[in-house]
């Protein structure tokens, strides 16, 4: 969800504050010469001019919902690593749902308008609680319950793991969360809500797991920036905690 929301007067969406102007939820994860875009949001095209990247070795999905995929057209300016394709990655059911809906980006072309430096996408599954490499990262997707339906945490390099739209884990998941040195989860307001986690779910969970570093971020405009982060430090002392904002980078 994008802060400020249409239509909204509330106080975090009126807020001139940089930080309560969000766009919708991307991640970009690199390690030497390799970078990974993580989902691919409605808002990638203002988020790569931002951020000013515009190659990757390949995609990872969390999940088919709106608000991480419809940006895969974007994908098409992007320059592929290695030849002319982008390569995405997901789980089984994700890929079936995402290629069946954008169909033309998976079909091979030959070049064409100059803009268009990915000619096209390639479909690669991966299995939950088993390890894969990109490059040079090592990378294991969890499951994660999400509502009615599932979706995907990254691990990399058994350190840092991305788990956004989550409510809960199954417990092989659950314990590969242990021992990492940061974990960022997604938290979509104060309340509890049926698909996502809400603040204090989060909170209890990195006081069972103890990452050396918290992210929160996918905040809805029921969050203001600056009241989340006084609030994780009064519920979390000690606890190293980070309030994820547009164009946030951090070393892992």
């Amino acid at each position: 969800m994008g802060v400020p929301s249409i239509g909204c007067e509330c106080e975090v969406c009126a807020s001139e504050h940089p930080h309560n102007k969000r766009t919708r939820t991307s991640a970009l994860i690199e390690k030497g010469s390799t970078r990974l875009l993580i989902d691919a949001s409605p808002d990638l095209r203002i988020q790569a001019l931002r951020q000013n990247f515009y190659t990757m070795d390949a995609v990872l999905f969390t999940h088919c919902h709106a608000d991480h995929t419809t940006g895969i057209s974007e994908l098409q300016a992007f320059t592929p690593k290695v030849g002319y394709h982008i390569p995405v990655y997901s789980d089984f059911g994700t890929l079936a749902l995402i290629t069946a809906s954008n169909a033309y980006l998976f079909i091979p072309s030959t070049p064409g308008a100059p803009w268009k430096k990915c000619h096209y996408l390639t479909v690669n599954p991966v299995r939950h609680n088993v390890e894969f490499n990109i490059g040079e990262f090592s990378i294991m997707a969890i499951k994660q319950s999400h509502g009615e339906v599932n979706s995907n945490g990254f691990i990399f390099d058994n350190s840092v793991a991305y788990c956004t739209d989550v409510k809960s884990f199954p417990e092989a998941s659950w314990e590969r969360l242990r021992n990492k040195h940061m974990i960022i989860f997604g938290c979509l307001r104060y309340q509890a809500v049926g698909a996502h986690a809400h603040v204090d779910l989060c909170i209890e969970w990195i006081r069972e797991l103890k990452p050396h570093i918290a992210v929160f971020t996918h905040m809805s405009h029921d969050i203001d920036y600056e009241q989340l982060l006084d609030y994780l430090h009064s519920k979390l002392p000690g606890q190293k905690v980070v309030v994820a904002h547009d164009g946030l980078e951090l070393e892992l």
